[in-house]
């Protein structure tokens, strides 16, 4: 699959100035690197209720905390990361991912949603649609899902709208 998300995504400026396809080739080289610590990691890390969440609730799993789930959520499903704080957690090269819904950031290479909410996937094109359905599968083939992310009382599921 990661030759697949290499494909898609080859070209595309990501962060950095690197392309998408060496940040995917970066994540899985980490993923060698830092097995063993990552399971202390999880053993280290209280279980997740499976359920769903509001994006101001999500925002309380950043990884800011050393004993809390980390979780990502990507197109309103939400990811437990946890297994890889290595990567998601403070310090990490995917820490600003974390507590958030990442499909904007994702889609764009962006570590910035440019001012729009994070939630608002209407302008990206139909190449960054592409490379956010490649990201998506790569999530899924990787790790739990532990719920959606809901709207807020409000009606919003962007937790800068609350």
């Amino acid at each position: 699959m990661l030759s697949s998300i290499k494909s898609v995504i080859s070209g595309v400026v990501g962060w950095g100035g690197a392309t998408a396809a060496d940040n995917a080739t970066a994540a899985s080289d980490s993923d060698k690197t830092s097995a063993q610590e990552s399971e202390k990691h999880v053993e280290a890390t209280r279980p997740v209720e499976k359920r769903d969440y509001t994006a101001a609730e999500l925002k309380q799993f950043d990884g800011s905390v050393p004993d809390v789930a980390i979780l990502i959520a990507i197109r309103g499903t939400i990811f437990d990361v946890s297994s890889r704080k290595d990567i998601y957690g403070i310090g990490g090269a995917y820490s600003w991912l974390a507590g958030r819904e990442a499909s904007r950031l994702l889609a764009k290479m962006a570590k910035d949603t440019g001012g729009l909410e994070e939630d608002d996937l209407s302008d990206l094109t139909e190449k960054e649609l592409k490379v956010l359905e490649e990201w998506d599968k790569f999530y899924r083939g990787k790790y739990d899902i532990v719920g959606s992310v809901i709207p807020s009382p409000g009606g919003s599921t962007n937790g800068d709208c609350l």
